[in-house]
């Protein structure tokens, strides 16, 4: 029995011993779209809108909201929203920028959502009527 305990024990050292060599190096090619690329390629103009914003959550999730259901008219162009951090001109808060392939686009666009019933609900909801919402200036743009 010592002899066969013996064995096991040697026999496991010996297995444990053994090292695995792995490659000091791997190569790959990764190639990872960026979400500006398209905007880049696709979209030549745009508008942007800085807004000062009273009620932060209830905006949000309306302009949420209100692009959801924009998404049918928007054919291809985007629409973001991103809160600024720190006050750039008077109160603004938000920006909101609109982009598309080309002027004309971007024009067809703005007449399309400004006639929508979304684009009224959308002033409701978010107290521009009230004062809640204000924009605080407007600017149509081309990237170069």
């Amino acid at each position: 029995m010592k002899n066969f305990f013996l064995l096991v024990l040697t026999s496991l050292t010996l297995y444990s011993c053994i090292s695995i060599m792995f490659p000091d190096s791997i190569k790959a090619d990764i190639k990872l779209e960026d979400e500006n690329d398209n905007i880049k390629h696709n979209h030549k103009v745009g508008m942007q809108f800085l807004i000062d914003v009273k009620y932060p959550d209830i905006y949000e999730k309306a302009y949420q909201d209100y692009r959801d259901n924009l998404s049918s008219i928007l054919n291809d162009a985007t629409m973001s929203m991103a809160k600024i951090d720190g006050k750039i001109l008077g109160n603004a808060n938000y920006i909101n920028v609109v982009t598309a392939k080309n002027k004309e686009h971007l024009d067809t666009l703005l007449d399309r959502v400004s006639k929508s019933e979304f684009h009224k609900k959308y002033h409701l909801d978010i107290g521009l009527d009230k004062g809640d919402v204000k924009v605080i200036s407007v600017a149509k743009f081309e990237f170069k």
